[in-house]
């Protein structure tokens, strides 16, 4: 379960968007206890900012509808203040689950391997080829009724 939030973090705001205009847009999902964008000693959007509510419902609605939303043909990213051990570790699990997913997707891949050489006569020679590659179910070079090679395999 995720943890009841009420800061937010906020990044692609549009240059030229006022520090007026930013607490104006946010105070429309809720009571708004700090808005600030971040400034240089210049006095320049640093192009992120942060955003407290007094409650989680209010700052849940602002992040499901300014999440993605266009200003000034800018898509604003809109979402729960994080550490950075955090942000680590959900991008850890988004890759390992994106890894699992492209895994499973190609699980029983069948290749056709055409126009094998003379010398890949058996199929552990044809594995050895394929193995750099990944995990390999099944691997077979085909011989004709006489065990002559036909030149052509499958691995998956």
């Amino acid at each position: 379960m995720k943890a009841q939030f009420t800061n937010l973090y906020i990044k692609n705001l549009d240059l030229k968007v006022t520090q007026e205009e930013f607490e104006e847009l946010f105070n429309r999902y809720g009571s708004v206890t700090s808005a600030i964008i971040q400034v240089d000693d210049e006095g320049k959007s640093k192009d992120f900012s942060f955003v407290n509510y007094e409650s989680h419902e209010e700052a849940q609605r602002a992040v499901d509808n300014l999440h993605n939303m266009e200003i000034n043909g800018k898509k604003l990213f809109v979402s729960l203040t994080q550490k950075k051990a955090e942000r680590e570790e959900e991008l850890r699990k988004s890759y390992e689950q994106a890894k699992m997913e492209k895994l499973s997707k190609y699980a029983s891949v069948n290749l056709y391997i055409k126009n094998l050489e003379d010398d890949v006569d058996d199929d552990e020679k044809l594995r050895a080829e394929f193995e750099p590659f990944g995990t390999i179910t099944s691997c077979k070079v085909m011989h004709d009724e006489k065990n002559t090679l036909k030149g052509f395999g499958f691995v998956c």
